[in-house]
């Protein structure tokens, strides 16, 4: 996301809770009027996609800046370029299918579908033939890497809710698991785009006020053993907004409960820097050890699709490539 495109978001933030919904700096109004005009946009792609699949009988959970800009952020001020929705995996065919009836395409580069569906556990769809561009993302797990898996969906019961606009009802997360998510998308970007998933975390726990159950939230985290993520991110959103009410506990990292292993995810996360660190960490995380050699066997034996579309069919310029990618790195 554009610099320029964050300083309402960050403005209306750092303003504390009784900022005024609207731009009052006349050089800001053209962009709070670009900001909402395009999410128009998407709200219109959004429902007509949640509709489609659930006629289709998948059960889409809306995530992120699509949610926050429905029922937290006024008008104009929270910039978004995608719009992002959780499912079942098992639900991925249907989807699929519904989806490139609407004219959608699955944006499959680099990768098989199989390693999507099981490293990134994420497929961009696009629709080309509309206006502007925006992207549908279709996750099948809550917890992006390095934390794929970690989130058991069974936890997920009970802990989303219905919101109604004026376009009609979005199934959403409940504040506990919304600022979970949100924690650990922060925590996905901190070394690069953060800033809007920070401003996200403030706006969230502002909103929520009394509905945020903390004790609940502190049970969902250890249940899934994300205590060192999460105080990450809770310490940045404090950082942005000083006067941000956090429970104490979330204050300090120090005492955070954690086996060896959790620890050795959470800095080697904190130490990755570029894209090659990224594909490294994502595979030495990612569950399973039929998973891991799998990935492994597809690293050493691309597909000739592979190799023909991004290495002019050569496995010797696939080679060079990826050693010039970990020099550079």
């Amino acid at each position: 996301m554009e610099a320029h495109m964050r300083e309402l978001l960050l403005d209306y933030i750092r303003s504390g809770p009784d900022a005024d919904d609207r731009p009052t700096d006349e050089r800001r109004k053209p962009l709070a009027r670009e900001i909402g005009v395009r999410n128009m946009f998407i709200r219109h792609r959004l429902f007509a996609a949640t509709r489609a699949l659930e006629e289709a009988g998948a059960s889409p959970v809306v995530l992120k800046g699509a949610h926050l800009i429905h029922a937290v952020y006024p008008f104009g001020i929270r910039p978004i370029e995608d719009i992002d929705l959780f499912l079942d995996k098992a639900d991925y065919e249907r989807v699929d299918r519904t989806l490139r009836a609407l004219g959608y395409e699955a944006r499959i580069e680099g990768m098989d579908l199989w390693t999507h569906l099981t490293f990134s556990n994420k497929i961009t769809y696009m629709n080309r033939t509309e206006q502007p561009l925006i992207p549908i993302d279709i996750h099948f797990s809550l917890g992006p890497y390095p934390y794929l898996g970690k989130m058991n969906p069974a936890l997920l019961a009970g802990r989303t809710e219905t919101i109604a606009t004026e376009e009609g009802t979005l199934r959403v997360l409940a504040p506990e698991a919304l600022l979970l998510h949100l924690c650990l998308h922060l925590f996905q970007h901190h070394f690069d785009d953060w800033q809007v998933s920070c401003c996200d975390i403030v706006a969230v726990v502002r909103h929520a006020g009394n509905r945020l159950d903390w004790d609940e939230f502190a049970g969902l985290v250890r249940a899934n053993r994300l205590s060192l993520p999460v105080s990450y991110s809770l310490r940045k959103a404090r950082e942005l907004s000083p006067g941000l009410e956090l429970p104490p506990l979330w204050l300090h990292s120090d005492g955070m409960p954690a086996t060896a292993r959790e620890r050795w995810v959470f800095a080697r996360s904190l130490a990755q820097r570029t894209a090659f660190d990224r594909h490294v960490l994502q595979f030495l995380t990612t569950p399973g050890v039929g998973n891991k050699l799998r990935g492994a066997l597809k690293i050493v034996v691309p597909s000739k699709t592979q190799l023909r579309l991004h290495h002019r069919g050569s496995y010797w310029r696939y080679l060079r490539d990826i050693v010039k990618t970990a020099v550079k790195s």
